[in-house]
């Protein structure tokens, strides 16, 4: 009983003639038979799951594309406003566009519709019929009534056995005709368990192969309409398609003049005002430029504490920490040997700048005039940076206050007198003498 045909055929030649049919000595082959369609129908079901999870991916996929077409015809008609006055024609080709877009995705969105009912749908029924604890029961209904036909037929061959020796036969086997009366029950629950289990595995066969093949069929006609329905769509937009293309060269012809026009001026413009750039590159490079005033009272106008400074090595530069302290308007910098005399800046020629570009932000420099020197400085932290800077700032806004107020000789007037001697040296450096004297002169007085 290697099929199922084998089955049927020694099934009803059992329940006709128990005695002459064999088929309790074929037991075993319909338990291989089973356990073939068990290696089958495993086999089916991890099949199955992957293609539901195909369907599934598609049906995502298709929603999608769907969703971002509709986006898309949406964008091109907001787009379209733009060229809506000057180029009607432009804003007339993004129309149509969204209208074709439209129409695509509507036909899309019906293919993705039918590959739902059509297919997705029936599958998940497949599946849900096809359960695997239902089909396991089955087959444990049709393991206990082989087993049990197994027990009854050694039983009693058995106790045959017995009887013909106590009778002075010897035999070594006893037939499956000779206890088909005793076995008759437990055959026939074996025949009705092996119906029930193969008459599963014949459901879920049909479901699986005829079944899901129809409903492909569907599916296919649904593409098939789909293809076709959008060939229609494609070659009806064609038509203007092919009108437009000639268009759009003139158009682009045209932008490109103007772009060369455009260009020719620009350069024109260019040279023309090459002298003056040159003319205030010059100017500005007398000047020193204007930076943003970082200045808190609160922190007052000295301070000790320490800095990393940036070491002016010919080879390489690498960070010291150094003690500095700001009192009277001058900031002492101490040398790694601090029993050597600090360098000494006055503060009323020198102007602190933070370091725009510095990833941590805590780094800046006192530009000295009077040395013609840059320092560079780093704080710990931000926090730090604004807290130093402000001191600075805030003892030399002190000190220009206390030598304006002071005209006698004392350490506000000296620093003040060094400020107006840097003034008065950069001042003559400036172009036209009659210029330079009258602003020394405007100085001074200030000063004084």
């Amino acid at each position: 009983m290697d099929t199922i045909a084998a089955f049927l055929s020694e099934s009803w030649d059992d329940i006709k003639s128990p005695t002459t049919s064999e088929f309790t000595s074929k037991i075993h082959q319909l338990k291989d038979l089973v356990g073939n369609f068990e290696q089958v129908i495993d086999v089916d079901r991890s099949g199955v799951t992957k293609l539901r999870k195909s369907i599934k991916a598609m049906l995502n996929s298709g929603n999608v594309h769907i969703e971002n077409e509709k986006i898309f015809a949406e964008s091109l008609e907001n787009y379209s406003l733009i060229y809506q006055t000057d180029f009607p024609e432009i804003s007339e080709a993004f129309i149509k566009f969204a209208v074709v877009s439209k129409e695509l995705s509507a036909l899309m969105k019906h293919l993705v519709s039918n590959l739902r009912t059509t297919v997705m749908a029936p599958l998940e029924s497949f599946m849900k019929a096809d359960s695997k604890e239902s089909h396991v029961d089955c087959k444990k209904s049709f393991d206990k009534a082989h087993k049990d036909l197994e027990t009854k037929f050694h039983k009693v061959g058995k106790e045959r056995l017995r009887m013909a020796e106590s009778a002075g036969l010897h035999r070594k086997t006893v037939t499956g005709q000779e206890v088909a009366e005793d076995t008759d029950k437990e055959r026939k629950l074996l025949q009705l368990q092996s119906c029930e289990y193969l008459l599963k595995v014949n459901e879920s066969r049909s479901r699986k192969g005829v079944d899901l093949l129809n409903h492909l069929v569907e599916y296919y006609q649904s593409q098939t309409s789909f293809f076709t329905d959008g060939m229609k769509t494609i070659q009806h937009f064609q038509t203007y398609v092919n009108g437009m293309i000639p268009r759009l060269k003139d158009l682009k012809a045209t932008q490109d003049t103007e772009r060369k026009q455009l260009v020719e001026l620009r350069e024109s413009l260019r040279s023309s005002l090459a002298t003056y750039k040159e003319d205030n590159q010059s100017m500005l490079s007398k000047v020193a430029p204007m930076l943003p005033l970082i200045q808190s009272k609160e922190v007052g106008s000295e301070f000790v504490g320490y800095l990393l400074k940036k070491s002016e090595g010919k080879i390489r530069k690498f960070w010291q920490r150094r003690k500095c302290s700001i009192k009277d308007g001058v900031m002492y910098i101490s040398h790694s040997d601090e029993t050597k005399p600090p360098v000494r800046l006055n503060l009323l020629t020198c102007q602190a700048k933070v370091i725009t570009d510095d990833p941590g932000k805590k780094c800046f420099d006192l530009l000295s005039s009077s040395n013609n020197r840059t320092y560079h400085f780093q704080a710990d932290d931000e926090k730090d940076m604004i807290k130093w800077i402000s001191v600075l700032n805030n003892a030399k806004e002190e000190q220009l206050l206390l030598a304006f107020k002071d005209n006698k000789g004392s350490q506000g007037n000296e620093n003040l007198r060094e400020l107006q001697k840097q003034l008065i040296s950069e001042i003559r450096k400036l172009p036209g003498n009659n210029f330079a004297v009258t602003v020394v002169l405007l100085v001074n007085i200030l000063i004084s």
